[in-house]
């Protein structure tokens, strides 16, 4: 309601539109919250401002309704705007393993986990820097990037990558539980 109240006070304010949106896709009213990421681009568009946040927060929403193409294109929209962010690279590569898009979504997740160079950039054509492994969304990127080369029989490549994740978050049940269900595909993609 307090944003509601500020968007009237200051309508050209795109946080405020994201942070309702926000609250409105917590809230499950979906059409709500794209309304709002939608004032919020529009609003940076008239203002000639190349902000991808209203972007990334579009792709989420359709991404947790399992609209995943346009999810997809929202996060390359974003990516246009900032090229060079290795975090939206993982939100575009999450969006194509849930998708069942796993070729498309090795390079992009390389580029978040590993980094890559211009050449290697099928979006961007730009160098990224890859992600720190500081936190759990960041571990969660790397578990799908080794998932991903888990499930297209890439497991030398695989298996070092989730053992640095493990080592790293050597309590989170989660990470433990994907990190077995890798090594178990892996096993049974090169037995013995």
């Amino acid at each position: 309601e307090q944003y509601l109240k500020a968007v009237e006070i200051k309508p050209n304010l795109t946080f405020l539109y994201i942070r309702i949106g926000q609250n409105f896709r917590t809230l499950q009213v979906y059409n709500r919250a794209l309304e709002n990421f939608e004032k919020a681009a529009k609003i940076n568009q008239a203002l000639g401002v190349k902000d991808p946040l209203p972007y990334i927060a579009i792709a989420r929403t359709y991404s947790q309704l399992g609209e995943f193409f346009i999810a997809a294109r929202n996060a390359e929209k974003a990516l246009s705007f900032d090229p060079s962010n290795a975090d939206t690279y993982g939100q575009l590569g999450t969006i194509y393993v849930k998708s069942r898009n796993y070729e498309g979504a090795l390079p992009v997740l390389k580029c978040a986990v590993e980094g890559c160079t211009a050449e290697e950039n099928e979006i961007a054509k730009v160098a990224i820097t890859p992600l720190e492994l500081t936190t759990l969304p960041v571990a969660y990127y790397y578990l799908q990037y080794a998932s991903v080369m888990a499930a297209l029989n890439m497991c030398d490549n695989a298996l070092p990558l989730q053992e640095k994740v493990g080592q790293k978050f050597p309590d989170d049940p989660v990470i433990k539980s994907i990190i077995e269900e890798n090594k178990v595909i892996c096993g049974k993609a090169n037995p013995s």
